[in-house]
């Protein structure tokens, strides 16, 4: 009788321990207008605030010339802090190439400055390709400051430094008559480089 006692009590007034946070309902609910889902949406604790959803919406971009329709996509990621019932959304940026689509590759954390917290990092990748000059990928690697739990902005802030620019220009494939190789592919890749730099 006590068990059972004590398995109606949780489930009243802790519903919590039996409910799980679920990103895809969650990312379905705030996504904007006639857009979809670019990247599988995450749950992570960051920054002092828990269940945070990391989601990535898309949506088709258009431009035309001469005779030609093109499309490529635009990403915009958020993450969606809970408030109540309810979850706030702060922007984190967006994500557009002219002329191709973008691709979420991967959304993690590592400290790229001198305070104890991680940043926010996401990398990106545009396939390009142009008959005869260039045939490749290029990889975009952003950086995003944390935040103060006490005071949540609407848009991420995001890092640039010097020292920083190692991670840009970064392109593997054939361009300007030569073979390129690019050096941050993964976060993997990115969190190694960032530790030789001296960051922890």
């Amino acid at each position: 009788m006590k068990v059972v006692f004590l398995f109606l009590f949780l489930v009243l007034y802790h519903p919590a321990v039996f409910s799980q946070i679920n990103p895809e309902k969650v990312a379905e609910k705030y996504q904007p207008k006639n857009h979809t889902t670019a990247h599988p949406p995450i749950v992570t604790n960051l920054w002092g605030i828990k269940n945070v959803v990391i989601a990535f919406y898309q949506i088709p971009v258009y431009h035309q010339y001469k005779e030609t329709t093109y499309e490529h996509n635009k990403v915009t990621g958020y993450l969606l802090i809970p408030e109540g019932n309810q979850y706030k959304k702060v922007q984190i940026d967006v994500y557009e190439d002219d002329n191709v689509d973008t691709e979420i590759l991967s959304v993690f954390f590592a400290n790229a400055d001198n305070d104890p917290a991680k940043e926010l990092i996401i990398l990106t990748s545009n396939v390009h390709r142009l008959q005869y000059l260039y045939e490749g990928i290029e990889y975009g690697v952003y950086f995003y400051d944390d935040f103060s739990s006490d005071k949540i902005p609407t848009e991420l802030k995001p890092i640039y430094r010097k020292n920083l620019e190692r991670f840009q220009d970064n392109f593997e494939g054939f361009k300007a008559e030569e073979h390129w190789k690019s050096k941050f592919k993964t976060a993997d890749d990115v969190k190694k480089e960032l530790k030789r730099m001296g960051y922890r």
